[in-house]
């Protein structure tokens, strides 16, 4: 059994155009996170563009990830959809080409009600015999899944195995935290340290894509219970952080890639924005002192 744990990047997609796959691209990153000893990768979610990928490209995009991934680390894929057909789709294909997970989110737009939701999640869950993780994301859904739904759907479903908790609010994650034999993880960059010092078993982070080899260090040190040092690397992260905020939404992540010297284009599909030149060298300017002592 795979344990779900440690620094999970959530991978952000290259790409060549609009729902264009860069593979080469792919590849270069996924070995870039796998040399850094990246636990997992959580393919397709928030940071990998993927509620707004066609499902072709969504597939694609894992067909690839665990190819290139190989024994090296596992893969959580994100099925989550506005419609449960495509969702049921997206699960079906990851099972057959023998994914560790998958994730989905709840489905969004409409005002579901908490028995709509416990139905959503034990239809996707119990579709296929695979460990399955609920993705709580209420600034992008609109819909916090608190703990007593998530009891809820755990009594029906034993494929439900755990939740990757992006609501920012770390008194929802504790809550959590109570539910025995649950894996929690932390989904917020923000929450890292704090969430891994009161019990998740890892961090879904999209921070790590940039710096994967801090995440690991932070890891490892506080499991060797050397919180000050981890305390440390953890200020340079918050900084990152920051920077990145003031650059339009995951394009910004893809810049700083590229600025480290991976061959990540400037492109996000639409409507998000790419940056111009001259947020780029920004960027590079305001980021050239957190990446001054890493190599590639």
């Amino acid at each position: 059994m795979v344990e779900f744990k440690g620094v999970i990047t959530a991978i952000v997609t290259p790409l060549t155009g609009q729902d264009k796959l860069d593979v080469d691209a792919l590849e270069e990153l996924v070995h870039f996170q796998t040399k850094h000893e990246v636990n997992g990768f959580f393919v397709s979610g928030t940071m990998g563009e993927g509620i707004i990928l066609n499902l072709d490209t969504r597939k694609k995009l894992l067909e690839k990830t665990l190819e290139f991934t190989g024994t090296k680390a596992f893969i959580i894929f994100h099925a989550g959809s506005a419609r449960i057909k495509e969702a049921m789709d997206l699960i079906s294909y990851a099972v057959d080409l023998g994914v560790d997970a998958v994730a989905a989110f709840p489905p969004i737009y409409y005002p579901y009600d908490k028995e709509a939701l416990v139905d959503y999640y034990i239809q996707v869950s119990s579709l296929h015999d695979v460990p399955f993780f609920i993705y709580n994301i209420p600034p992008r859904t609109g819909i916090n899944i608190g703990i007593e739904l998530v009891k809820r759907i755990i009594e029906k479903s034993s494929n439900v195995v755990g939740i990757k908790d992006s609501s920012g609010d770390i008194k929802n994650t504790v809550k959590y935290l109570s539910i025995e034999n649950f894996t929690v993880l932390m989904g917020s960059d923000t929450l890292s340290l704090p969430g891994l010092m009161i019990g998740c078993r890892g961090v879904v982070s999209a921070l790590s894509n940039i710096v994967p080899e801090l995440f690991v260090q932070m890891y490892k040190l506080l499991q060797l219970k050397k919180n000050n040092e981890a305390y440390q690397i953890y200020k340079r992260i918050l900084k990152l952080k920051e920077i990145l905020s003031k650059y339009p939404y995951i394009a910004s992540y893809k810049a700083a890639l590229s600025i480290r010297g991976l061959q990540i284009k400037n492109i996000v599909n639409k409507p998000l924005r790419s940056l111009n030149a001259e947020e780029i060298e920004s960027l590079k300017r305001e980021i050239a002192k957190i990446l001054k002592d890493l190599t590639r």
